[in-house]
């Protein structure tokens, strides 16, 4: 898959004895991608833009967590245990181990809000 975004290792920038400049997330490859809005106390602000400058890793691992999900092994769909206890037949169900994960990663690509 290709990303959309720029690509990582980001990290936060920015000078805390300068209350007149506002923290902001950089590329290492592309420089500045964004300054954080100083309406909340710089603490909060540096903060938020530490979080973002962690989203490529942290998409990165997420994704690996889900293609690696020992429950459905990547596909996304499951069987559950008890349906196999009490069912024939049973169908496939989104996976209950990394749907969230999923949710997230889609949120992150733009798919879902």
């Amino acid at each position: 898959m290709t990303e959309k975004w720029t690509k990582g290792p980001w990290r936060c920038g920015g000078n805390p004895y300068d209350p007149g400049e506002p923290p902001f997330v950089i590329s290492e490859t592309e420089g500045v991608i964004c300054t954080i809005n100083l309406k909340r106390p710089y603490n909060i602000a540096r903060a938020n833009g530490n979080l973002m400058a962690a989203a490529p890793e942290l998409y990165h691992e997420l994704d690996m967590q889900v293609r690696n999900c020992p429950v459905c092994k990547g596909t996304g769909m499951a069987v559950d245990v008890l349906d196999l206890i009490t069912e024939e037949s049973p169908e496939k169900k989104p996976c209950t181990r990394c749907a969230s994960s999923r949710a997230a990663l889609a949120k992150a690509r733009g798919e879902s809000s």
